[in-house]
C-alpha cells in the first residue's frame, strides 16, 4: 500500500460511505479503465489497479480501521504546514462526493488561517445550503459582503438562504440585486423566478425563467436549459398554440420565405426588425395570457382576489390588461344595446360614447377617494379597478342580446350574478386597493353605484 495514497478520493468517497456506496462507486468506476476494455492503455491499467487496491481496503472492516488510524496520523502530521488554499482545495473537492460536512470542516480551517479568504466564504455558504443550515449561510454572506460589497454570489446565496427560510419577499430583493451586480450569473434568474412565482408575480416569474433558459442557452448549460424550459412549459398557462406552433414560432416561419439572402446592411436591418417583431409577438401571447388568468382570478374571488391579480401585474401590463377589459366592456355593451334597440343614423357611436360613462365616472370617483383618505397606490389600480368591475354589467348587457331565447328566470339570475359581482369587486377594490376600513368601503360602494348610475341615466337621455 502506498502511504501518500488517498483511497477515498481515489473512489471518489466521503469519509463516512457505507460498503454499498464503495461497492457502487468502484463498479462504475471501474467500467472506464477496465483492462480488459483497454488492453493497450497502460495508464488505464495502473488507474484499474489503484481502484482495486482501494476497493480491497476499503471493503474490508479491519483493513478500513486500520487504514483510518495511519491516514488521519498522516493528515495531523500534515496540518501545520497546510495553507488556506490546500484546506480550500480539500473542501471543494468534499462538495463534488456531497460531503457537505466535511467541506465545511475544511472550508472553516482555511478561513481561520485566512479570515478574508472569499471564495473559502462562498463554498462554505454552498455547503451550508446543501445541509439546510441557511442561517449559518446567512452569516456568511454578511461577512462576505462585509469585505466585497459588490459581490454577485453572496447575494445570491442570501437570497437562497431567505427564500428557504419563508422569506421570499426579502430573497426576490437580494436576487435583484445580485443580477444588478452580474447580469450573466443565470441562476439568479432561476431562483428569482421562483420567488416571483411564490409571491404570485407570474409574469415576473415567466420573464425571469425565460432570461435564465436564454443564459443557459447561451452558455452551453444544457442541463440548466432544460430546467428553465421545464419551468416556463410548466407554469406557461394556456400556451396559445396554433397548429403546433406558437405566435412566435408562426411569426418566423412566415417571414424567413421573404428575408433577404447575404449579410449586407439590408439584411440586418430586415432580422433586427423580424426579431423586433418576434418581441412584439411574444409581449402579445403574454399579455392575452396574463388578462385571460386575472379575469378567471377576479371571477372566482371577487373581493380577495382583486389585490392579489393586480399586485402580480407590473405596472405597464395592469395598465394594458385595464385596456383591454375596457374594449371588451364597449364591445359587449355596444353588442348589447344594438340588438335591442333600433338603429338609426350615428347610433353606434353614440352606444360607444354611453358605454364610457359608467368607467370613466368610477375612475373619477376611485381617484377622488384615493386622494381624499391618500392611498398610495398609482392611478393604474384606479384603472384596473374601475375596468374590472363594470365588466359583469358589460357581460349581461352581451347576454341581452339573446334574452328571446332565454327564459325569464335566468336572465333574472343573470342580472343579479351580474350586478352582485360589480359591488364584490368594488367593495374588494375598496378595502384592498384603497385601504379603506370596512365600514367606510360599504358606504363608498353605494355611493359609486348611486353616482355612475345617475350619470349613466343622465347621458342616455341627452343622446337618445
Amino acid at each position: 500500500m502506498q502511504e501518500h495514497q488517498d483511497y477515498y478520493t481515489i473512489l471518489r468517497l466521503s469519509e463516512n460511505a457505507t460498503l454499498e456506496e464503495i461497492k457502487r462507486s468502484f463498479r462504475r468506476l471501474a467500467r472506464d479503465c477496465h483492462p480488459d476494455l483497454h488492453p493497450n492503455d497502460a495508464k488505464a491499467a495502473e488507474r484499474f489497479r489503484l481502484l482495486r487496491e482501494a476497493y480491497e481496503v476499503l471493503s474490508d472492516s479491519a483493513r478500513r480501521s486500520r487504514y483510518d488510524r495511519r491516514r488521519g496520523t498522516n493528515l495531523s502530521q500534515s496540518e501545520e504546514k497546510a495553507s488556506p488554499q490546500v484546506y480550500y482545495v480539500r473542501g471543494v473537492e468534499k462538495i463534488l462526493v456531497r460531503d457537505y460536512r466535511g467541506a465545511i470542516t475544511a472550508l472553516s480551517e482555511a478561513i481561520r488561517l485566512n479570515s478574508r479568504f472569499i471564495e473559502a466564504y462562498l463554498k462554505r455558504c454552498e455547503a451550508y445550503i446543501a445541509i439546510g443550515n441557511e442561517r449559518a449561510a446567512l452569516e456568511d454572506c454578511q461577512l462576505i459582503l462585509r469585505y466585497q460589497p459588490d459581490s454577485a454570489i453572496a447575494y445570491y446565496y442570501r437570497g437562497r438562504a431567505r427564500q428557504r427560510l419563508g422569506y421570499a419577499d426579502s430573497a426576490l430583493k437580494a436576487y435583484t440585486k445580485a443580477i444588478r451586480l452580474d447580469p450573466n450569473f443565470a441562476p439568479s434568474y432561476y431562483y428569482r423566478g421562483v420567488a416571483n412565482h411564490e409571491l404570485r408575480y407570474r409574469q415576473r416569474a415567466i420573464s425571469d425563467w425565460r432570461e435564465y433558459t436564454e443564459l443557459c442557452k447561451k452558455q452551453g448549460n444544457l442541463q440548466g436549459y432544460r430546467l428553465g424550459m421545464r419551468a416556463l412549459s410548466q407554469y406557461s398557462w394556456l400556451p396559445l398554440k396554433f397548429g403546433n406552433r406558437t405566435l412566435e414560432q408562426w411569426w418566423y416561419k412566415g417571414v424567413d420565405s421573404f428575408s433577404p439572402n447575404g449579410n449586407d446592411r439590408n439584411a440586418q436591418a430586415w432580422h433586427q426588425f423580424q426579431h423586433q417583431l418576434a418581441g412584439g409577438m411574444r409581449f402579445l401571447q403574454l399579455s392575452v395570457q396574463t388578462g385571460i388568468l386575472t379575469l378567471l382570478q377576479l371571477l372566482k374571488n371577487p373581493v380577495g382576489g382583486i389585490l392579489s391579480a393586480y399586485g402580480s401585474l407590473e405596472p405597464k401590463m395592469a395598465m394594458l390588461i385595464s385596456f383591454g377589459f375596457i374594449f371588451l366592456a364597449e364591445a359587449g355593451f355596444w353588442v348589447g344595446m344594438s340588438s335591442r334597440f333600433s338603429e338609426n343614423e350615428g347610433a353606434t357611436f353614440r352606444w360607444l360614447i354611453l358605454g364610457m360613462i359608467p368607467i370613466i365616472s368610477l375612475f373619477l370617483i376611485i381617484g377622488l377617494t384615493r386622494s381624499l383618505f391618500q392611498a398610495s397606490r398609482p392611478w393604474t389600480g384606479d384603472l384596473f379597478m374601475a375596468s374590472s368591475a363594470i365588466l359583469p354589467l358589460a357581460a349581461f348587457s352581451f347576454c341581452s342580446a339573446f334574452f328571446d331565447l332565454m327564459p325569464n328566470l335566468i336572465v333574472f339570475g343573470l342580472a343579479v350574478f351580474s350586478v352582485s359581482h360589480t359591488i364584490l369587486l368594488l367593495y374588494g377594490g375598496c378595502s384592498q386597493l384603497l385601504n379603506l376600513s370596512e365600514s367606510l368601503s360599504a358606504l363608498i360602494v353605494p355611493t359609486m353605484i348611486i353616482v355612475t348610475t345617475f350619470l349613466t341615466w343622465l347621458g342616455l337621455s341627452i343622446f337618445f
